[in-house]
């Protein structure tokens, strides 16, 4: 069953919040102490549409995901991604959207970063099927839990 993406809008952060994978929920809450629907609005809005909503025909919406500038005048933009417990059962089409994403965004931004923690195993590993390095653990957040920094560079 196929999968398609289409724009993320505030309606699908407010569909997302409550719906998140534990790992996700984990995560955002050890980096940020606002609220997990306010932290989606923020990947929202600093992704200045750049963000996008993967929707299976069997699942519905999976994975809510984006691609967020460091800055105006960055060469630097920072993938993010959350999604719904149904998201591990479309993994391989996740691959190959993401991969595509990727790519285009690297075309724009020479360098993809961000960081994830480490507790988030399944999306560690889709982050690896990705093609991102990591760097050791550090303590990130609020919270101060062990986080990788994950980046993809277009070597150009």
């Amino acid at each position: 069953m196929p999968v398609r993406t289409r724009e993320a809008t505030e309606e699908d952060a407010r569909w997302f919040a409550p719906r998140l994978r534990q790992g996700d929920y984990d995560e955002f809450r050890a980096a940020r102490a606002e609220p997990i629907l306010d932290q989606l609005l923020d990947c929202l809005a600093r992704s200045r549409g750049a963000s996008f909503v993967a929707v299976s025909e069997a699942f519905g919406p999976i994975c809510l995901f984006g691609f967020a500038p460091h800055g105006l005048l960055s060469d630097k933009a920072a993938p993010w991604a959350v999604g719904t417990p149904d998201l591990t059962r479309r993994g391989r089409a996740l691959n190959r959207f993401g991969k595509w994403y990727c790519a285009r965004t690297l075309e724009l931004f020479p360098v993809l970063e961000n960081y994830v923690d480490v507790r988030n195993t399944a999306s560690i590993r889709w982050l690896q099927g990705l093609g991102f390095q990591f760097d050791r653990p550090e303590p990130y957040g609020v919270e101060k839990r062990p986080f990788m920094r994950f980046w993809m560079t277009n070597d150009v």
